[in-house]
């Protein structure tokens, strides 16, 4: 979808938003005045604060769409990842109010009086919210605007609590047994559990997550299609909102290339990643020697590697012989679950058995920490 035909759409569903909660809002609070219901009272509390978070959507929406400046130079699309945890934390802190106040009700009962326009009431907002569920999720989905997505699941959520609310208050007429207000914490409880959990998915983006692991492959394979690429490694991505991503990549190419060449192969992987993967990309040159040496060392490191641990792997094998003593230095990927001493175990081992295989070599390693694209 077209960035402007993407930001009308927001804007359209985070306005229907803000109407339909308001409007929800109001005739909540009128059947709770006239009922004395709590949960009902605490029901439209839930549909103001929706009303908000469609406000905050809005703006996110609109703020998200400028285009990159001199103080955002990777433009302002994480601000949907801000209203994202805007809206977590909303509807966190209105279950913990809801939890205050039902149990507050419960240490001073009040009396329900209820009415049988209630239930009609409370029906119609139910369904009024599946619909903003549907439509919201079908809007967000389509625009890829997680925001809206958000927005859509709270609005089904809304449904639930409400038909609670209406099973509490028919409990209570039928059989005389006031569950308004432990309805109310059951609700409570709910809803902040439900707040918790949108608030770590909202600020997993901001502290940055892993990357897309099929734009790793397509940026990989990518690079790899070139036909001077020896090796890609060190792939780096960072996301900065929708459809902005940038990072950087090394590639190993054969040392006997002229600075010019590297550096022309190096512009046009960059061209091609904007062109076709809507990625800005800044590619490293690694210089790799094609000796017989370098390649018979390497094979040996694989080798005694993949003895240690098959999910290891090796880049920046580097061998300098140009010196009055040959040096080796290469790094050796590890996983996150590795802990600094079985790293420095694991180093220590493979630089003991190239030195005991050539005694004159000077062997550096290196770690490097990561997972294997392909894990």
């Amino acid at each position: 979808m077209q960035d402007d035909m993407r930001r009308k759409a927001g804007e359209r569903a985070s306005l229907i938003g803000i109407l339909c909660n308001l409007g929800l809002f109001l005739l909540k609070l009128f059947v709770s005045l006239f009922s004395g219901s709590m949960s009902v009272m605490a029901d439209a509390f839930n549909n103001l604060s929706d009303s908000l978070s469609s406000a905050v959507s809005l703006m996110a929406v609109r703020i998200s769409s400028r285009p990159a400046d001199r103080d955002h130079p990777y433009g302002h699309g994480r601000m949907e990842y801000i209203a994202s945890f805007t809206i977590s934390l909303v509807i966190l802190l209105v279950g913990a109010d809801l939890l205050k106040t039902s149990i507050q009700r419960i240490l001073e009962p009040e009396a329900i009086r209820l009415q049988p326009w209630t239930f009609f009431f409370l029906g119609f907002t139910v369904l009024v919210k599946f619909l903003l569920f549907v439509y919201n999720r079908r809007v967000g989905r389509k625009a890829e605007l997680k925001v809206l997505e958000l927005s859509g699941r709270d609005a089904l959520f809304d449904c639930l609590s409400t038909l609670l609310t209406m099973a509490s208050l028919l409990v209570y007429r039928f059989f005389s047994l006031d569950l308004d207000a432990w309805a109310g914490i059951l609700l409570s409880l709910v809803i902040v559990s439900s707040g918790v959990r949108l608030v770590l998915q909202a600020i997993s983006p901001l502290l940055g997550t892993r990357t897309d692991t099929e734009l790793l492959h397509a940026l990989t394979d990518l690079a790899s299609s070139v036909p001077q690429v020896m090796g890609v490694h060190d792939v780096q991505l960072h996301d900065y909102g929708y459809h902005i991503t940038v990072g950087s990549m090394h590639v190993e190419l054969a040392d006997t290339l002229t600075f010019a060449q590297a550096h022309r192969i190096a512009d046009e992987i960059e061209q091609k990643a904007l062109e076709k993967l809507n990625v800005k990309i800044v590619v490293h040159e690694d210089p790799i020697s094609s000796s017989s040496l370098r390649a018979r060392l390497l094979k040996e490191t694989e080798e005694k590697l993949a003895s240690l641990d098959p999910g290891l792997s090796i880049h920046d094998f580097q061998l300098d012989t140009a010196g009055e003593e040959s040096a080796l230095s290469f790094d050796i990927l590890f996983p996150y679950r590795y802990s600094q001493a079985d790293t420095e175990q694991v180093c220590q081992k493979i630089k003991a058995s190239l030195a005991d295989a050539y005694p004159s070599l000077l062997v550096s390693v290196r770690p490097d920490r990561g997972e294997d694209e392909d894990t």
